[in-house]
């Protein structure tokens, strides 16, 4: 999502909490909790705080354990804390939807606000609340793009036949919530609920008890990693998915289930006049992307969190993506063939100099969305790509970048999208 800093920056501060399922960042502004990270350790940690010195206008200050304790952190990092224990089935803390906006901030709050513990709902289900019938895939970007998981329950949506799909991270149900069919739905919510914080050896949240209940199935999760076929060696500050990506994993779902360009609401944020009437999906596929998987899709997390006309999403089961990511041996590169079409290359020569992995796919994926390099240039510039130097770790564009994707995808998309560029791009030094 768009994210504007105001003129002269918002305070905000945050704190690292150790939890059941590892690190978590909570970042609170004067209006309350504006946003929950996961992995909240070294590179991961240094771009979430990022991303909030872009939307905020100023850097986030770091609550020490000698300082005065900040309202929001303090009750929000209770409320985790409760919560895990299975003490707590609802949050009361403040909330700052400032990294949110628009039909992603409606489909959010709706949820946030209608689905307790317990409950479920569906993605056309929540379309249908928020007066948008059309837009149930559009749900599934919104749950992608969520910056509260966990307080905001992305977990509790559900697909329409009572399952809850595939884990990006990993994870496999031995028993989905479609076993429940013909019971109360909120038999599946629940027993999905305690079995994730069970997956952890977090204490299961305590069962209704009635007399008239019936007797409970267990549900079961297993996580299955599969094993890293890569003989590059993986760096400790790239954590691989595991136990904490199921959680993340559980707020994108759907995200990557939308065909090829398709449309959802557009969200409020992009330049005046630049708004799209919906958001392009263009959908990539990283099956070929070997060790570079998650650095690819982080890389495009980046893009959907930075703009609105456009998001970029996994390629579905047998459908044909506008987007193809390779691994190779090369430099990094893109050739594109149109506005949102072509070819990722993730070279192994930069990233065996030192080049950032993450900022690599960003800024390869600024060009499939229209960008030309712009070197020599600072790091502060995405598009500089490999002359910002090996110790430039930004993935994010500027708002120059930002601003000129919004217009490619918002006002001059029609112009735009059946043109074709070949058009190829070599980022070497």
């Amino acid at each position: 999502m768009t994210e504007t800093p105001a003129a002269s920056g918002r305070p905000c501060s945050y704190a690292v909490r150790d939890t059941p399922i590892g690190p978590l960042l909570l970042a609170a502004t004067g209006e309350g909790l504006v946003l929950v990270a996961f992995h909240a350790r070294g590179r991961t940690l240094e771009r979430a705080l990022g991303r909030l010195t872009a939307a905020l206008g100023a850097p986030p200050a770091r609550v020490g354990p000698q300082e005065s304790p900040h309202p929001a952190l303090t009750r929000a990092a209770d409320e985790l804390d409760r919560y895990f224990a299975g003490e707590l089935r609802a949050f009361t803390v403040e909330l700052d939807w400032t990294l949110s906006g628009g039909f992603h901030e409606t489909v959010l709050r709706t949820l946030a606000e209608s689905v307790a513990f317990g409950a479920t709902a569906g993605y056309q289900d929540l379309a249908d609340r928020v007066g948008e019938p059309g837009a149930a895939r559009a749900v599934g970007a919104a749950m992608g793009s969520n910056p509260l998981p966990v307080v905001v329950p992305c977990h509790r949506v559900v697909e329409s036949s009572g399952g809850i799909g595939g884990f990006g991270g990993g994870l496999e149900t031995s028993a989905p919530c479609s076993r429940w069919k013909g019971s109360s739905p909120s038999r599946c919510s629940e027993g999905l609920e305690r079995a994730l914080w069970g997956a952890w050896g977090v204490p299961r949240l305590p069962g209704r008890t009635t007399s008239s209940s019936p007797p409970r199935e267990r549900l079961t999760v297993s996580l299955r990693i599969p094993p890293h076929r890569s003989s590059r060696p993986r760096s400790p500050r790239r954590p691989r998915m595991a136990l904490l990506a199921v959680l993340a994993g559980l707020c994108a779902l759907f995200a990557g289930q939308t065909t090829a360009h398709a449309h959802a609401p557009a969200t409020a944020g992009a330049p005046e006049g630049e708004r799209a009437r919906a958001a392009v999906v263009v959908t990539y596929d990283a099956s070929r992307s070997a060790e570079f998987a998650d650095e690819v899709r982080q890389g495009a997390e980046v893009w959907n969190e930075s703009v609105q006309n456009v998001q970029l999403q996994p390629v579905s089961a047998g459908q044909r993506a506008d987007v193809t990511v390779i691994a190779d041996n090369g430099w990094p590169r893109a050739i594109v063939s149109g506005l949102g079409r072509g070819t990722v290359y993730m070279g192994r020569i930069a990233v065996n100099q030192g080049y950032d992995e993450i900022r690599i796919a960003a800024h390869e994926f600024g060009h499939i969305l229209g960008l030309p390099d712009r070197k020599p240039g600072p790091c502060s510039s995405l598009m500089s790509g490999s002359t910002g130097g090996v110790s430039c770790t930004n993935p994010y564009p500027n708002a120059q970048e930002r601003a000129e994707v919004e217009r490619n995808f918002g006002s001059q998309y029609e112009a735009l999208r059946h043109q074709r560029f070949d058009r190829v791009f070599v980022d070497r030094p």
